[in-house]
C-alpha cells in the first residue's frame, strides 16, 4: 500500500471544509442551481480522492427493497426481495474491494441490519414525528412560488410499517453522515394474467426531483450508472420510464418532500419475469454482472470517467470448446452472447428495427428482442452467422471449435 500523501490530504480537507461551509450558507433553492450542483458533486469527489490517499472512507448504504419476509414483485418461484439481497451483497463486495468505501447493507434475507433495527426501535417516536412533519414540509415547498409540482410514475403505496422504516433510513442517513444511498429493486406491473410474462422490459433509475437538495448530484450518479447498465440491458420500455432516469417527488426512498440531503438512487434492474431471471445459474451470473456494472458506474462518477468502448465485464471469459447450437440453454451460451455483443455482433443486425413507429433508441429496441439470457435461439443463431460471415467461417449458426477459437482469439484469450 502506498503511504498517504499528507500534503494532499490537508489540501483536500481544506477544500471539503470550505465547500461544505459555503453549502451550509446557501438556501435550498440556491443549492439546486448549477453552481450548487457542481459544489455538491465536487465535495463528494474530493472525499473520494481523500479516501484513496488514506483518509476517511466514503460511506455507502445499500438498501435491498422491501422487508425480509414480505413484499415485492413475484413471478412463479422468483421473489424480488431475494434478488434484491443477492445483488446488494455482490455490489457491496465490489465496493469494499475498491478500498475506499465503507459499506452497510440494510438487510439480509431474514433480518434488518442490527444497527438499523436498533435505530428503528430506539428512535421510533422521533421517526414518527419525522414522518408527520414530511407532508408539512412538502406543502411549504409547494407554496414556494418557484417550486413546480410534477406527477410521476404511480407506484404501490408502502405499508405504514415499511414507510416508517424508509423514513427511518433517511433520518439515519442524515444523522450518521452517510455519503450515498443505493436502493435495489426489480420491477413488475399489474396485468390480467400475472402468471405470464408482461410486455414491458428493461431497467430504470429513479432519482429525487431536480428541485430537491439531493436532486442534481443524484442525477449525475444515476447517469454514470445508466451508461454502464445500458451496455448489456435496455432502458425500460414502459412509456413513462423510457428516458432511463426518472425524477420523482414522492418516493420516500430517495427523499420525498426533501427529507434527504445525501444523494440517493433507486435502481429497478429489470422486470422480474424477463427471461434472464428464469434459470438460477443464469440469474446468478446476471445479478453479479448488474452489480459489477453499477460499481463501474459509481467509479466512473467519482473519477470523472466516461464509458469506454472496450468495456470490461464479468461475463467475458474464454469460451469453452464445447459445441453450442440452437435450443441450448446454459451459462456457456450466456458467455457466447456476451462475447458476440463485445465484438459488435449481438444483437444481430438482421433484427434491427426499421419501423418509424418505434421511438426508443435502436440499441434498446434490439435488446428488448434479443436479451442476454443464455438461450440459444434465433437471435444467437443470426448473430453467430453474421460473425462467421465476417470472419470467413462456415456461416451455419453453430458455435463449433473453429468459431469458438476465433472468438477467443479476437477477445485476447
Amino acid at each position: 500500500m502506498n503511504k498517504p500523501n499528507w500534503f494532499f490530504i490537508f489540501i483536500t480537507f481544506a477544500i471539503i471544509a470550505i465547500s461544505t461551509s459555503f453549502l451550509i450558507a446557501i438556501t435550498p433553492s440556491q443549492a439546486n442551481n448549477s453552481t450548487g450542483d457542481v459544489l455538491i458533486s465536487s465535495v463528494l469527489k474530493a472525499k473520494y480522492n481523500l479516501a484513496k490517499q488514506g483518509g476517511p472512507k466514503i460511506k455507502v448504504l445499500i438498501v435491498p427493497g422491501h422487508d425480509p419476509k414480505d413484499g415485492g414483485a413475484e413471478y412463479k418461484q422468483v421473489k424480488e426481495r431475494t434478488l434484491n439481497v443477492a445483488l446488494a451483497d455482490e455490489l457491496k463486495n465490489y465496493l469494499i474491494n475498491q478500498g475506499v468505501f465503507d459499506v452497510m447493507v440494510a438487510r439480509d434475507e431474514k433480518n434488518y441490519n442490527p444497527i438499523l433495527q436498533n435505530y428503528f426501535e430506539t428512535n421510533k417516536e422521533t421517526i414518527q414525528k419525522f414522518v408527520l412533519e414530511s407532508p408539512q414540509r412538502y406543502t411549504e415547498m409547494i407554496y414556494d412560488s418557484d417550486f413546480e409540482t410534477r406527477e410521476g410514475v404511480i407506484h404501490p403505496t408502502a405499508t405504514p410499517d415499511v414507510a416508517l422504516k424508509l423514513y427511518g433510513i433517511n433520518k439515519y442517513v442524515s444523522e450518521n453522515n452517510i455519503d450515498l444511498v443505493i436502493h435495489v429493486h426489480f420491477n413488475n406491473y399489474p396485468r390480467r394474467n400475472n402468471r405470464q410474462p408482461g410486455k414491458y422490459k428493461g431497467f430504470t433509475i429513479y432519482v429525487p426531483d431536480r428541485q430537491f437538495d439531493n436532486g442534481p448530484v443524484s442525477q449525475e450518479i444515476a447517469g454514470a450508472i445508466l451508461d454502464e447498465l445500458n451496455i448489456f440491458w435496455p432502458k425500460s420500455n414502459l412509456p413513462k420510464e423510457s428516458e432511463g432516469i426518472i425524477h420523482d417527488q414522492k418516493l420516500i426512498a430517495i427523499g420525498s418532500a426533501n427529507t434527504l440531503k445525501q444523494p440517493s438512487v433507486l435502481i429497478e434492474y429489470g422486470y422480474i419475469y424477463e427471461s434472464q431471471f428464469k434459470e438460477k445459474k443464469i440469474r446468478d451470473l446476471i445479478l453479479k454482472e448488474m452489480a459489477y456494472k453499477t460499481y463501474c458506474g459509481l467509479i466512473n462518477f467519482f473519477e470523472d470517467k466516461t464509458v469506454k468502448k472496450n468495456f470490461e465485464s464479468t461475463l467475458l471469459s474464454p469460451l469453452a470448446t464445447t459445441t453450442l447450437h440452437l435450443n441450448d440453454k446454459n451459462t456457456n451460451v450466456l458467455y457466447l452472447e456476451s462475447a458476440l455483443l463485445k465484438l459488435g455482433f449481438y444483437p444481430p443486425s438482421s433484427r434491427y428495427s426499421s419501423t418509424t413507429a418505434d421511438t426508443a433508441p435502436l440499441k434498446d429496441l434490439n435488446l428488448y428482442r434479443c436479451p442476454l439470457d443464455g438461450v440459444f435461439g434465433k437471435c444467437t443463431t443470426l448473430s453467430l452467422k453474421e460473425f462467421q460471415k465476417s470472419n470467413n467461417l462456415k456461416a451455419d449458426g453453430v458455435a463449433g471449435l473453429k468459431t469458438i477459437e476465433k472468438i477467443n482469439s479476437l477477445l485476447g484469450f
